[in-house]
């Protein structure tokens, strides 16, 4: 079963100094062991990206420089398959509630714009 592992699972583990982290790799091994495959989207590896480049004196930041984290998008690439982003995907997750309108996806809408 694929298993989409998220961008706070991304950090932890590559981050020794979480005090999650050794329950993220743990983790994670459990899965693999029982045949599952974690896997990960663009939008997470952009949210990691993001949060290794942000200043470290900002909320969440990590401050790291482009070339560490390119070093360490390449590494998450190797551990983890990228599903592809689709509108089909998209589209195929559940509806909102009745009577609640569903917020508007701009990954969504940038997915079907370059799919034309």
């Amino acid at each position: 079963m694929l298993i989409h592992t998220d961008t706070g699972v991304l950090l932890r583990l590559l981050d020794r100094a979480d005090p999650q982290h050794p329950f993220i790799r743990q983790a994670l091994r459990a899965l693999r062991t029982r045949g599952d495959e974690p896997v990960t989207s663009p939008q997470n590896l952009a949210e990691f990206w993001n949060v290794c480049t942000r200043p470290a004196a900002a909320r969440g930041g990590f401050g790291l420089s482009v070339q560490e984290t390119e070093r360490r998008v390449r590494l998450l690439e190797r551990l983890f398959r990228v599903l592809p982003d689709s509108a089909a995907a998209y589209h195929a997750t559940p509806a909102a509630p009745a009577g609640r309108a569903a917020p508007p996806c701009p990954i969504a809408a940038a997915s079907s714009q370059s799919s034309k």
